[in-house]
């Protein structure tokens, strides 16, 4: 999995990642016992060497798009190796649909599009040992889902915060600025079976001494199957004993539609501790998962009730309608609400999703540069708000909301203040570095970069 390629900002990087690389895991586990697998994270390892690289006699790469020129560098170090590469992931399905793929096949000698099966990888391996592969692989439509239980043993914890896991793939909901519907449109549940060998195998972190790790459950839409929550994830997390969260929509979460009731009270009698809940803007609903301001807000008071702590994400520019007042408006209702940790973010044009083929359509977008893709760089033209007014408005609701009267009074009167005011802190501390060293300049610089 690779780092970026062309922007690293020093004394930013901790020395851990937050998480695992799941999907790497997930390809390892389909990989035949006959051949030999070693993940290497560069989010979390640092750049991979020439030595690393000469042990495979097949190179595998997927990552984010914010790693696009990170992946051609292993990929080019790779074959001056002789090391055949083949490259996956939803960046690279994304770039592919968009008609980029003779870009990519340049510096790949294969890729995958869209999900990945035991049958196709297989026959990736295959062709690409004997020299005559395809250049473009893709699972037949009638191939059936699978999931497998990853090699977790491959990951050496102490890379990582927390453990991880899924209980489920794809989302049905669409939303315009999401790629999952790429991979996996339709959701998909992991059996019993699956699901309580996972657990049984997931490591078990601590950061401090004597103190356990929740892992993270980063189901692509957690809740949506209702009946399996109910009856095969909850009852699993109950009994492995072991703190866990998730990110879940606030629809799921409340039990809207179909006769289905609140998950907020079964899933903290099941050890979730906290909650992750898309948000995306107070002011007007966001895609299909999107409730009104009013459920937002029961649902916050629900989930603080219940013992749990509340993350949410909102997107600052996300509607086209934001202004100044608009922006400060969301950030003082975060506050007023006691929201325990904030992610705000500008709108990812993400290759792929149905919101870069409008705003392609449309001729507003404003960036080619892939490695600025992580939500805190304006990447789409906005119609009231200029590039330099959206970077500043980020970098006021960090600071706003991540202040010490900030903080204090999001997390006055809630449970496990401690280890809330621990987590605001960290966040106030790389709010500062961050924003400290980087703003319009940096994006301006390297909004056009293209390898």
């Amino acid at each position: 999995m690779p780092g970026r390629g062309q922007i690293v900002f020093r004394g930013t990087k901790n020395s851990r990642s937050l998480l695992p690389p799941g999907p790497l895991s997930e390809v390892a586990g389909m990989t035949s016992p006959e051949h030999e697998v070693q993940i290497w994270d560069e989010l979390a390892q640092g750049q991979i060497d020439v030595k690393t690289l000469s042990w495979p006699d097949i190179v595998g790469i997927s990552g984010l798009s914010t790693s696009h020129f990170g992946a051609f560098r292993v990929a080019k170090l790779a074959r001056e190796l002789g090391k055949p590469v083949v490259a996956g992931g939803m960046h690279v399905t994304g770039l592919y649909f968009e008609g980029n793929g003779e870009e990519l096949l340049a510096h790949y000698d294969a890729i995958v599009v869209g999900r990945l099966t035991r049958r196709l990888w297989a026959e990736v391996i295959e062709d690409l040992s004997r020299g005559n592969s395809q250049r473009v692989y893709q699972a037949d439509d009638d191939d059936p889902w699978e999931f497998v239980v990853p090699p977790h043993n491959l990951i050496d914890p102490k890379h990582y915060y927390f453990p991880a896991l899924r209980s489920s793939a794809g989302c049905p909901y669409g939303c315009d600025f999401c790629t999952v519907n790429l991979v996996c449109s339709k959701l998909q549940v992991k059996p019993y079976d699956i699901l309580k060998r996972e657990l049984e195998l997931l490591p078990e972190l601590e950061i401090l001494r004597g103190v356990r790790m929740p892992f993270v459950d980063c189901a692509d839409s957690f809740g949506v199957d209702y009946r399996h929550t109910l009856e095969v994830v909850l009852p699993l997390y109950s009994a492995s004993g072991r703190r866990w969260f998730t990110e879940i929509t606030i629809r799921n979460l409340m039990g809207i539609g179909n006769n289905r009731k609140s998950l907020v009270g079964p899933m903290a009698d099941a050890g979730c501790r906290y909650v992750y809940i898309g948000i995306e803007s107070i002011h007007q609903r966001v895609g299909a998962k999107s409730p009104e301001r009013k459920i937002v807000e029961q649902a916050i008071k629900d989930t603080h009730k219940a013992g749990l702590i509340v993350m949410g994400s909102l997107i600052l520019d996300i509607t086209g309608d934001e202004t100044k007042e608009s922006i400060k408006e969301t950030v003082k209702w975060v506050i007023d609400q006691g929201l325990d940790l904030v992610q705000y973010s500008l709108v990812a044009a993400l290759p792929g999703s149905a919101l870069r083929r409008r705003m392609l359509k449309e001729g507003r977008i404003i960036i080619s540069n892939c490695e600025l893709l992580c939500g805190a760089w304006p990447t789409v033209e906005h119609p009231i708000l200029s590039p330099e007014q959206r970077i500043e408005l980020l970098r006021y609701a960090y600071y706003r909301t991540y202040s010490v009267s900030g903080i204090a009074k999001r997390i006055l009167g809630h449970t496990n203040r401690p280890l809330n005011l621990f987590a605001n802190n960290v966040i106030r501390g790389m709010a500062h570095r961050w924003w400290g060293k980087v703003g319009y300049e940096h994006w301006l610089a390297t909004r056009n970069l293209d390898g």
